[in-house]
């Protein structure tokens, strides 16, 4: 149990007596004699072993108990990964990728080149992706969004039939997408990963089914035009 209550905090903020009020486990509570109060991390890298400062965000948007599970968290990804928070949101305000939107966008330049179908995959994106989570931080995107819009479209939703095909496309086109994001050091996690086709449309079948006179023409007749392999 931490060593702040709610009703310290907010006679602290009041009184400001000093700037920094410990919580215990490296959690503070800052109290600067200008500016707004915030809750600040203190720990100590594992790899460079240096004292670092990691702002959590201000007493007015952070509750002590979200401070402290959010701490909690810091922590034992500093602990078990290595991490360095103040060093990954440096390089997040770096990074010119911040929202899905942003990935797609450099997704679809290396589709171009790679598929003739590109323009049916983007307009899948924008039409079942986009107004959703495109605008959403990549870091902020959990499973349980990707699981949302894949049974919206196998299911149906509004006035849109069930389209299980299509819900297996577009579980396919996120998994690859934010497999593109962790290529290129943008994102660390893939939440699409743990899904197949089970969580989707369903196991697709191949189409078994005699072939008609017509077909049989028009098979035979392009095969005409190649004859080297045929």
């Amino acid at each position: 149990m931490g060593k702040l209550h709610d009703k310290t905090v907010k006679k602290l903020i009041k009184e400001k007596p000093s700037v920094r009020h410990s919580d215990g486990n490296g959690l503070y509570l800052m109290t600067p004699k200008r500016g707004d109060a915030y809750w600040m991390l203190r720990y100590t890298t594992p790899a460079t072993k240096l004292r670092r400062e990691y702002t959590i965000g201000k007493v007015d948007d952070w509750s002590l108990a979200d401070a402290r599970d959010e701490a909690a968290k810091l922590r034992l990804a500093i602990k078990r990964e290595g991490a360095d928070p103040v060093q990954e949101r440096q390089k997040v305000n770096q990074n010119p990728f911040k929202t899905l939107n942003d990935l797609y966008a450099d997704y679809y330049e290396l589709r171009k080149r790679e598929i003739a179908s590109h323009q049916k995959e983007k307009s899948l994106y924008e039409r079942e992706v986009a107004w959703r989570i495109g605008k959403v931080e990549l870091e902020k995107i959990r499973p349980v969004d990707i699981s949302e819009i894949l049974r919206d479209v196998a299911n149906g939703y509004d006035d849109n039939k069930p389209r299980p095909t299509l819900s297996n496309d577009l579980m396919r086109l996120l998994r690859n997408l934010f497999d593109h994001g962790i290529k290129l050091d943008v994102t660390r996690f893939n939440p699409a990963s743990p899904f197949r086709p089970r969580d989707a449309g369903g196991e697709e079948k191949a189409a078994n089914y005699p072939m008609n006179e017509d077909e049989v023409t028009e098979f035979f007749t392009k095969l005409r035009v190649i004859p080297a392999q045929f």
